[in-house]
């Protein structure tokens, strides 16, 4: 049986610190092991993923330099160092046996998986391999030009094309994530028991990464006929919008679940759906300047959210970014994205309700993942975090191995229960092999660690333990802050990002993975 189906962007793919590289360490894969799940089947990104995973790159510099990179005569030798490593990429994912054209080395013809980076909520049925290939076989995008300090090209594409397609077979071009869900529906022989569904985040993620919003598209009536393509230029969908491409996507996959024929095979359905999150407690966008306590527009903050007067990236110094010289969000933008993704959320928790008023029971749950990311954001909550951390985490925390690659006298946090040592939603910083910032995010900024995703895991599998979802094991907390590379073995170059931004900027340019119908400046 598909016991679970997982459909979904960057987060449910395992992208971390700007590559789509640990689809083991997501979520959804530790579901699947607490589930004993052993044929439920992942992609795989060798050579640290596409486009870039900028944690590999730092630690193959680090053989190299240490902790510093010092003056112009090792930077020399650092740029080169870079060039061959993005040249072994671009030439296994242009070239070699990552190639979109070539078929998966396993020979696998589909994933459990399906979730690939970019993705908004309509590319769940708009996005094909199809229109994939067509996209990186067009002229102008010069897929197998061989570049210095270049990435992969069309990263997007190549990822999406490769989960929705392993095995390159011009037969399955038509197979987007819901196309998929029903040839698990209708051809495993027992159906599919579970759906995994977390879209929405990157219908406004793109405000943050490209710190501007562009709302194109407002009349709905030319939305509604847009294919993907069209839509290219939006970053932050109005309210009709979302609702309009949420409440197809969930008709969608009711149409192919609720079926006679799959309920004689899979009675027991289900879809857990994650809400999206304020992707402004992203550590990738700092806040500068004054904070103003203002009602969180979530109503998760009890007490007044703190919102910062501008929001850039991290690396960018506060005069600066108070200069108005480098791009930034106002505070009164931030505050209209949350206040937009909280417009969001209500969307979803009402369609919900609504598909299952229609259905023989409840059968689609909702899990706050929006509410638990809040209630962890250390900032947001003035320093003190209310999110009710796992104690498996916060026992794995209390090891001596853990205790010694972390920085207590700045690392501790203050919780409701009392001061403790557990990491957080601030960008990660170490030096002299300790962590003393950060832990909850790679270093993208963006996305959720091994430690992130498996509080994510956590939330899930309560949701969907209290409807009846069983599970064989507890989460392995021990395991997933052991293999959080970050945690264990603390990358001492981060610092080189903070000295040299060109160095971050190239990394952090890896995540406008999103492409544009036409091109726009790049700040």
């Amino acid at each position: 049986m598909a016991r679970l189906v997982t459909i979904g962007d960057s987060v449910s793919q395992g992208f971390m610190s700007a590559g789509a590289a640990q689809t083991q360490q997501s979520y959804s894969t530790l579901l699947a092991r607490m589930m004993e799940l052993p044929n439920y089947r992942i992609p795989e990104w060798p050579h640290g993923g596409i486009p870039i995973n900028g944690e590999a790159l730092l630690r193959h510099l680090s053989k190299y330099y240490g902790a510093d990179i010092w003056g112009p005569f090792e930077w020399s030798g650092a740029a080169l160092r870079i060039r061959d490593f993005l040249d072994n990429l671009e030439t296994y994912y242009e070239r070699g046996q990552g190639d979109f054209l070539k078929p998966y080395a396993s020979g696998v013809r589909s994933f459990h998986n399906l979730a690939s980076f970019g993705f908004t909520v309509a590319d769940a049925w708009q996005l094909t391999p199809e229109i994939a290939l067509d996209q990186l076989l067009a002229g102008e995008n010069k897929p197998f030009e061989d570049q210095a300090f270049a990435t992969p090209s069309n990263a997007f594409y190549r990822s999406a094309f490769r989960v929705l397609n392993p095995s390159a077979d011009p037969a399955l071009n038509a197979m987007s994530q819901i196309e998929w869900l029903r040839h698990y529906a209708e051809r495993d022989p027992d159906g599919v028991e579970n759906v995994v569904l977390f879209l929405g985040a990157n219908n406004a993620l793109g405000t943050v990464l490209h710190l501007e919003v562009r709302e194109d598209l407002t009349d709905i009536a030319a939305y509604e006929k847009a294919d993907h393509r069209a839509r290219m230029n939006i970053n932050l969908s109005t309210l009709e919008q979302f609702e309009l491409d949420y409440a197809e996507l969930l008709d969608r996959i009711v149409d192919i679940l609720d079926t006679d024929a799959h309920h004689a095979k899979a009675p027991g359905w289900q879809v857990f759906l994650g809400t999206v999150p304020a992707v402004t407690i992203a550590p990738i966008a700092k806040g500068f300047g004054a904070t103003e306590r203002v009602t969180d527009p979530f109503g998760v903050v009890a007490d007044g959210a703190n919102y910062y007067a501008r929001y850039s990236y991290v690396i960018l110094e506060q005069d600066a970014v108070m200069s108005g010289d480098p791009p930034a969000l106002t505070r009164d933008q931030a505050i209209e994205i949350d206040t937009r993704i909280a417009g969001f959320n209500t969307i979803i928790r009402r369609l919900v309700a609504e598909m299952n008023a229609r259905l023989d029971r409840p059968r689609l749950h909702v899990v706050d993942t929006a509410a638990a990311l809040l209630r962890a954001a250390i900032k947001r909550n003035g320093g003190r975090p209310t999110y009710d951390f796992p104690q498996g985490l916060l026992q794995a925390f209390r090891s001596d191995e853990v205790l010694r690659r972390y920085d207590s006298g700045r690392a501790i946090v203050d919780l409701p229960g009392g001061p403790a040592l557990i990491p957080t939603t601030k960008y990660y910083r170490a030096e002299n092999d300790r962590v003393y910032e950060g832990g909850l995010f790679s270093l993208d900024g963006v996305h959720p660690s091994a430690i992130g995703q498996g509080i994510l895991a956590d939330e899930f599998a309560g949701v969907m333990r209290a409807n009846g979802v069983h599970f064989r094991k507890r989460l392995n907390w021990p395991g997933i802050v052991r293999s959080d590379a970050l945690s264990w073995r603390p990358l001492n170059l981060i610092e080189e990002i903070f000295q040299h931004s060109k160095l971050a900027t190239f990394i952090f340019s890896a995540l406008r993975t999103r492409p544009e119908k036409t091109e726009r400046p790049q700040p």
